[in-house]
């Protein structure tokens, strides 16, 4: 500013006029680091805990995630026949294979004490940063 611009009433108009791009700029440095943080956090075992642990335990880091389920089937055919034969009734209902069936298991300690909201957005976070394909199951130890 030329020296007999500088005055505090133009300065304060300055002021005035820039106060929303600051406002902007701050709004866009925080949406920027939620999007690095989530680019960051994928679906690496070591980073899916980590997240885990910064959002809901960051004294302690005491969550964990451990081995899961995953069972073998058992197909009433053989491959040579290339079809399967159908029974009149199920073995198992497919919430009982969805339940037994884990790709993984997330250890929460019971000293968090969780509540229901925080249990979906502990759930809501995990498929969110593993992707839909991942069964899990959320134990409280």
């Amino acid at each position: 500013m030329p020296p007999k611009w500088r005055k505090s009433i133009h300065i304060a108009f300055l002021k005035v006029l820039v106060a929303p791009f600051k406002s902007q700029l701050r709004e866009l440095n925080e949406e920027r680091d939620i999007n690095i943080y989530t680019l960051i956090h994928d679906a690496r075992v070591g980073k899916v805990e980590k997240m885990l642990n910064d959002n809901f335990d960051s004294v302690g880091r005491t969550i964990t995630i451990g081995s899961g389920n995953r069972l073998t089937s058992n197909y009433l055919y053989k491959n040579s026949e290339a079809r399967q034969t159908y029974l009149p009734q199920s073995i198992y209902t497919q919430s009982e294979i969805a339940s037994r069936n884990t790709d993984f298991t997330i250890l929460v300690p019971e000293a968090l004490s969780l509540q229901a909201t925080d249990l979906e957005r502990l759930k809501y976070l995990v498929k969110y940063y593993t992707g839909k394909d991942k069964q899990f199951k959320v134990e409280i130890v």
